[in-house]
């Protein structure tokens, strides 16, 4: 039986910086939607179903689908996490098997983004956020996130870009007006290059960009897990000021002071209300 072809996340860092490839990242929350149709914060949609099988088996020069490594192995997780993957994998490799036709794709790793909170190599998680700010490393950064995300607020990690701005769409179902998010994207200059974190909806967005001339990063989850790792922390504690919806409290947060220079960097807003 043919196994997956996926490299591994350093090698995917290197591959999208040399290459100038666009990337959509693939976990449990879109193969939820592929096959049950939910996930917690994304409303069922059949045209977001349809969409996300569609960009999983494309293979296109310039744009590259991440899927998880540890389809291919458990090395280098820390041993709790082992536990979970194993039980996780138990339902999902056989829905990935089902889902990726071409068996000869070669695929990024999705864990680009989360480096840190599952794996033991504390540099290699160093490194791996030292590769993702070379990707807009004096460049003019978009970020587009749900509402409250707040990527790169209160700490460094988007220090590095030219500049920044953001559109803003809603925390949850943002599918809903993908639309309308889009067409503001399209009014960006072609130089400029996209970081996307907002849930299943990212992917599809990084591929209609990438179609339309842009680069797009989808990077969801990046800024909360270079939040833990820079607390060293070891379990997915609710971030002050963010949306966290993975750790216990992470919907309901006080707000942070200082807010003035994200607030100046908000273009737009989408709201699906």
């Amino acid at each position: 039986m043919a196994k997956f072809k996926i490299m591994e996340r350093i090698e995917t860092l290197e591959y999208i910086i040399k290459n100038n490839v666009s990337i959509a990242r693939f976990g449990d929350g879109e193969l939820m939607q592929m096959w049950f149709g939910r996930e917690g914060f994304q409303n069922h949609s059949k045209e977001l179903k349809k969409n996300l099988i569609k960009i999983v088996n494309i293979k296109e020069s310039g744009f590259l689908v991440c899927i998880p490594h540890q389809l291919v192995t458990l090395d280098g997780l820390k041993p709790d996490s082992v536990k979970w993957f194993r039980k996780q994998l138990l339902w999902t490799r056989p829905l990935w098997k089902y889902y990726v036709k071409d068996k000869n794709i070669i695929y990024g790793d999705s864990f680009i983004s989360r480096p840190w909170m599952s794996f033991l190599d504390v540099e290699k998680a160093e490194k791996s956020f030292t590769l993702l700010k070379k990707l807009w490393e004096g460049k003019d950064l978009v970020i587009i996130e749900g509402d409250k995300t707040r990527c790169g607020v209160n700490n460094d990690l988007f220090k590095n870009a030219r500049s920044i701005e953001r559109i803003i769409g809603p925390a949850e179902d943002a599918f809903s007006v993908i639309d309308d998010i889009y067409k503001e994207a399209l009014k960006m200059d072609k130089s400029k290059v996209f970081v996307l974190a907002l849930g299943p909806t990212a992917s599809i967005l990084s591929y209609r960009l990438f179609k339309a001339g842009y680069t797009a990063y989808d990077l969801g989850h990046m800024d909360v897990e270079y939040e833990w790792f820079k607390l060293r922390s070891d379990g997915k504690v609710a971030i002050p000021g963010k949306y966290v919806n993975e750790a216990g409290g992470g919907k309901s947060f006080t707000d942070i002071d200082n807010l003035k220079e994200y607030e100046s960097q908000i273009i737009v807003r989408v709201s699906n209300k």
